[in-house]
């Protein structure tokens, strides 16, 4: 699991993901004092086959930034996670029905339904006012049985707009700031105002929806805990996707032929071995 900047009130954002960048090899000097002297060398087909897709660099004046597209997506982001059980799609349309009559009567002010709350307490006398007029509009549609109308419109409804949310929230994950302190990896070293620009990143994220939640909460959980994925997420390559295994040290050259030979990888001994190259002479 992956933790980085999100520009919006310097909060943060958190997902499984794998990062690649799109940097020649003779022009990354700087690139390999941040993250090592070691690269694995995949065609680009590869990554696109396996929707890996480049990160959209963002800055405090970038769409997708502005305060009010923030407080419509925690916003929407709160209902979702009130309603995760697919039998509550009704429900999920309910309270989004609810909170967009909210805010046309000016109740959400904030980025949160809890902060609108704390500010104005008569937002509770509101969602209350609004279950007991919609109850009434549910219990005259009763009588005729068309309040079941009512629960499939609403439930079809509630499946958009969730595929919608979702759409929404996986794009977002391919958002980093263009600048930003970055502590590296290799050497510990804090660099102040990084371009991250630079890096020309194209990644990898996981998602594990509501389906994989509701057939093993657990995995989940423990996804969370460990900040990994299970196994079956891996992303993996075969050798007509590899290019070349790059280290620094010809020294490094027989110690990585032999753990290639005697230990089980993705990379096949009697083709791959040949793809483990200098930096200095990869020009590709």
């Amino acid at each position: 699991m992956w933790e980085e900047k999100v520009i919006f009130r310097d909060s943060a954002q958190q997902n499984f993901v794998i990062c690649f960048c799109d940097i020649l090899a003779d022009q990354a000097n700087y690139h390999r004092k941040c993250y090592g002297d070691i690269a694995i060398v995949l065609t680009k087909d590869w990554g696109i086959r396996n929707n890996i897709s480049p990160v959209r660099y963002v800055h405090k004046s970038s769409v997708g930034q502005f305060p009010e597209y923030i407080k419509i997506k925690n916003i929407n982001r709160e209902v979702r996670e009130l309603n995760l059980d697919p039998k509550d799609r009704y429900r999920y349309t309910v309270d989004y029905l609810c909170m967009g009559l909210a805010k046309d009567n000016g109740y959400m002010k904030y980025p949160s339904i809890s902060q609108s709350i704390a500010a104005n307490a008569a937002l509770d006398d509101f969602f209350e006012a609004f279950e007991n007029e919609f109850e009434d509009v549910v219990d005259d549609l009763r009588g005729s049985g068309k309040d079941k109308l009512l629960l499939k419109y609403f439930t079809c409804i509630g499946n958009r707009l969730l595929e919608l949310h979702n759409e929404l929230e996986n794009r977002d994950a391919f958002m980093r700031v263009y600048q930003d302190d970055f502590k590296s990896p290799a050497t510990g070293e804090t660099i102040n105002d990084k371009v991250l620009y630079d890096e020309r990143e194209w990644r990898s994220v996981k998602f594990i929806g509501d389906s994989d939640f509701q057939k093993d909460p657990s995995e989940y959980t423990s996804a969370i805990k460990n900040r990994y994925l299970p196994e079956r997420f891996n992303l993996k390559f075969n050798s007509s996707d590899l290019k070349a295994l790059l280290i620094t040290e010809k020294s490094q050259i027989d110690d990585l032929t032999s753990f290639i030979k005697l230990n089980k990888t993705l990379l096949d001994p009697t083709i791959d071995l040949v793809k483990i190259k200098l930096f200095d002479d990869f020009k590709e």
